[in-house]
């Protein structure tokens, strides 16, 4: 294990009525944190930032409470939607580490998060490193396009080519310091406002993965948690 440290950062908004979100989703006999967090402490990451709303932080403090898995939780709340890049930077007070690894809280990638963590630091420093997902339809998320060195130069928008392909997995290495690009006092938007500024200025790079993908709310999760976790597969 590398000596570098990490703060998690886990984005689960919703509407301020809502009491439930997917993070809760129960997937054979866990909830889709309870897979997420097992990732994370393989990585000994042990401070975990969870961005969302105070009901649905309520719900989590009553399940898991300030610990879990030997991993500080905290809880950063909006009263409002911010946007995957406004959450962040709501939360930043409590980011210790210069660099975060954010995870979207609505899907889970069968992979080991040690290999990402080692390539974002071993690699010729970059600002950002985003991980990859190989689907088979990626028409419903837009695919990633990048140059042999791992570079991101376009985002595809969604619909435009069917068939298999590379896509964002929805977990990233980020700098803190990028965060100071976005809005404080406005909702933004990671992947609308931030990183096609990275791309733009050549500081966006990925990493591909051949761990399964899946949205927790999909009808096949069941199938790919039984199938692939916790085989952590990357390659």
């Amino acid at each position: 294990m590398s000596d570098f440290k990490i703060t998690a950062a886990i984005l689960a908004g919703a509407p301020p009525e809502a009491n439930s979100h997917p993070i809760l989703a129960e997937i054979i006999d866990k909830t889709l944190f309870q897979y997420l967090i097992s990732q994370l402490v393989k990585v000994e990451i042990d401070r975990i930032v969870i961005c969302t709303t105070p009901a649905i932080a309520e719900i989590m403090k009553e399940k898991y409470g300030s610990a879990y898995e030997g991993a500080e939780l905290i809880y950063s709340c909006e009263s409002s939607p911010l946007g995957t890049g406004g959450a962040l930077v709501n939360a930043l007070s409590y980011f210790q580490t210069d660099d975060i690894m954010v995870l979207n809280g609505d899907a889970y990638i069968a992979c080991n998060l040690l290999n990402f963590t080692e390539w974002y630091f071993d690699t010729p420093r970059f600002d950002a490193g985003m991980l990859l997902a190989d689907v088979e339809n990626a028409e419903n998320f837009g695919r990633v396009r990048f140059y042999d060195d791992n570079m991101i130069y376009h985002f595809e928008e969604k619909g435009k080519t069917p068939g298999p392909g590379l896509v964002n997995a929805g977990i990233y290495m980020l700098r803190t310091d990028l965060l100071d690009l976005l809005p404080k006092d406005s909702p933004s938007s990671l992947e609308s406002n931030l990183f096609p500024a990275l791309v733009k200025d050549r500081r966006l790079y990925c990493l591909p993965t051949l761990g399964k993908f899946i949205e927790a709310e999909s009808p096949s999760a069941e199938w790919v948690i039984r199938s692939h976790y916790p085989r952590d597969i990357f390659g």
